[in-house]
């Protein structure tokens, strides 16, 4: 949904769903393999960031 209308239309056209495919399509969107994939690249993602950030080094000493 883009908008707060558009969700509140929507609900109206609830009845209109299949049960059965709302079903499948939430068991394969939200399996725990699913979940922790997703989990496991956004980490992986992170962690690269991460490592691609360097901070200027730090030269002299401060006093």
């Amino acid at each position: 949904m883009a908008s707060i209308e558009e969700a509140i239309a929507a609900v109206g056209r609830l009845e209109q769903l299949d049960r059965s495919r709302v079903r499948s399509h939430f068991e394969v969107r939200f399996s725990v393999t699913r979940q922790a994939e997703d989990y496991e690249q956004l980490y992986r993602h992170l962690i690269q960031a991460r490592r691609s950030f360097s901070p200027a080094p730090r030269t002299g000493v401060y006093a």
